[in-house]
């Protein structure tokens, strides 16, 4: 019979272990969605001034890869593609989000500053001087890339 009483207290202990790994594991994803979701407004974005300042005055690829001749940037899984484009002065700039999350384009240098836009929306802006344009995700920090004007 002691047998009996060993076996009844070991089920709610496990009960009660399981239950709170489960509970921790569902906290993480939850936090984890959450850090990744922005609001979506829906709405597209066009960049608020044309005239950028300058970082550097000549065009080099910023660390990470070789600048692609493109004026189309994909924003997808928190990336741009490419991470460095080679533009000429007075082309529009394109950036077309592939997340379901929210993005925004902010020049580094603060000369402009995207709404957001969401999912299958655009964001542009145009260049009108030579130069290097670092930029990042407004809403997501760590999303930088970099605008070769020549």
């Amino acid at each position: 019979m002691s047998s009996m009483n060993v076996n009844a207290n070991v089920v709610p202990m496990m009960r009660h272990t399981i239950g709170k790994r489960l509970f921790a594991a569902l906290a993480v994803a939850i936090a984890a969605v959450s850090a990744a979701c922005g609001g979506d407004d829906g709405g597209s974005s066009e960049g608020a001034d044309s005239a950028a300042k300058t970082t550097a005055p000549d065009a080099k690829p910023a660390a990470g890869g070789e600048a692609k001749e493109t004026s189309s940037i994909t924003v997808k899984g928190f990336q741009f593609d490419p991470k460095t484009a080679s533009v000429k002065a007075g082309e529009p700039v394109t950036w077309t989000n592939k997340d379901s999350s929210d993005h925004s384009i902010f020049d580094k240098d603060g000369a402009f500053k995207g709404e957001n836009f969401g999912l299958d929306k655009t964001s542009a802006h145009t260049y009108d001087k030579p130069g290097t344009y670092p930029y990042f995700c407004g809403i997501h920090n760590s999303m930088t890339g970099t605008i070769n004007v020549t």
